[in-house]
């Protein structure tokens, strides 16, 4: 019996993201379709912009919005293979991409509270899209239990992607620390030598 999810599609044309997406995409485009990849790019983007409005500090940086874009892309990409029942019911959505965004956050001197503040927003448009995914494409009869499924799902895997991602904030700002507490020390040295 087909599932649902290979009904989704796309508002737009296919564009060009192929080559950066992750390979779930391929994985989700042989199973569920090309509809299915781009409704999660689409998805993907409204994270992002909804990121973007909430992380102030990321609206004038192009290479940040680019970099926080991949990674909601792929948490969808992944959101949607979890949902699709192509993944184990525990498999992290936590992916190369988010670690990638979790450290960028820290080299930009953010806090921690902003990375959190990111996923809280995206995690919030990542359900809403699947479940009015499932309203649209689901006869009523079907669609509650649906619903509820995805996000009992959803809630059963956020506190994994949260952990991972502050992690590798963590992580990232105690290498970033050492490396500034580093090069104040020679300065000082330095200027005590005469140097």
């Amino acid at each position: 019996m087909a599932h649902w999810t290979e009904n989704l599609s796309g508002r737009r044309a296919q564009q060009p993201e192929t080559e950066w997406l992750s390979p779930d995409a391929e994985q989700i485009r042989k199973v569920l379709g090309d509809g299915a990849v781009t409704w999660s790019v689409e998805v993907g983007q409204d994270i992002t912009r909804r990121i973007v409005e909430r992380v102030p500090v990321l609206e004038d940086d192009v290479a940040a919005r680019e970099a926080v874009r991949r990674a909601t892309t792929a948490t969808t990409l992944r959101a949607l293979m979890l949902v699709a029942g192509m993944v184990e019911r525990d498999a992290s959505l936590f992916s190369a991409e988010v670690r990638e965004i979790a450290r960028d956050f820290a080299r930009r001197g953010m806090e921690l509270d902003d990375l959190l503040r990111a996923i809280r927003v995206g995690y919030a448009v990542l359900a809403a899209g699947l479940l009015d995914a499932a309203r649209a494409l689901l006869p009523p009869a079907e669609s509650s239990s649906e619903m509820r499924r995805i996000s009992v799902l959803l809630f059963e895997v956020q506190d994994d992607f949260s952990a991972g991602a502050a992690s590798a904030f963590i992580e990232e700002q105690s290498v970033w620390t050492a490396g500034v507490s580093a090069a104040r020390l020679e300065l000082v040295t330095m200027i005590l030598r005469g140097e």
